[in-house]
């Protein structure tokens, strides 16, 4: 997959405790499934495709009832 076909910038360093970081990690992942089927960014999906899809899951993330609820700092 070349860097060129992604919406998503990958990055060497996420900070684990960030909600931004956390987001961009899974739209990144979520990139990827959608380039292994085939389909072309901004074309098959856009920016706020990929938002739409990470929100719940990262959202699921940080329930009650997920059992080990991430701890975020400000930065």
């Amino acid at each position: 997959m070349s860097d060129k076909r992604r919406l998503v910038r990958r990055r060497s360093r996420y900070d684990e405790n960030s909600l931004s970081d956390l987001l961009s990690i899974t739209m990144a992942n979520i990139e990827d499934a959608l380039l292994e089927a085939g389909a072309f960014p901004a074309i098959d999906y856009t920016h706020l495709d990929l938002l739409s899809a990470a929100g719940p899951f990262v959202l699921s993330m940080f329930s009650r009832e997920s059992g080990n609820p991430i701890t975020l700092t400000t930065t």
